[in-house]
């Protein structure tokens, strides 16, 4: 399998001569990228560095011992619970919660940034 690797980020999206094309510009370099017959699409192309960064980044925090970084400050117990009257139902919900909240601190920025930025947003 051949690999490449692609025009360093960051890109951005500028338009054409025509109100409908759009150009998709590396920022350093001023080198195009590629042309679209739609603006929206050259957004897109011009966010792919960043989602596809913050994707990686995402999947390696998933895969990696996140759960056990997470649990690392979470000092409840299944004991905790039941002695509340609560179940391991409620605990596992509650680990959910706190491990949706790890990954969220660490890439709900980023998630979002890129997002905007492939909607024209950023």
């Amino acid at each position: 399998m051949i690999t490449t690797t692609p025009t360093p980020a960051p890109w951005y999206a500028g338009n054409n001569s025509n109100d409908d094309q759009g150009l998709v510009i590396q920022e350093e370099t001023g080198e195009n990228i590629a042309v679209t017959y739609k603006a929206a699409n050259a957004r897109l192309i011009a966010a792919a560095p960043e989602l596809l960064d913050i994707l990686t980044e995402t999947g390696k925090l998933i895969c990696d011992p996140t759960v056990d970084a997470a649990m690392e400050n979470y000092a409840d117990t299944l004991a905790d619970y039941e002695s509340a009257g609560l179940g391991e139902a409620e605990y596992r919900r509650s680990i959910a919660a706190h491990v949706i909240n790890y990954l969220q601190d660490k890439c709900l920025e980023k998630i979002c940034a890129a997002v905007g930025k492939a909607e024209g947003k950023a």
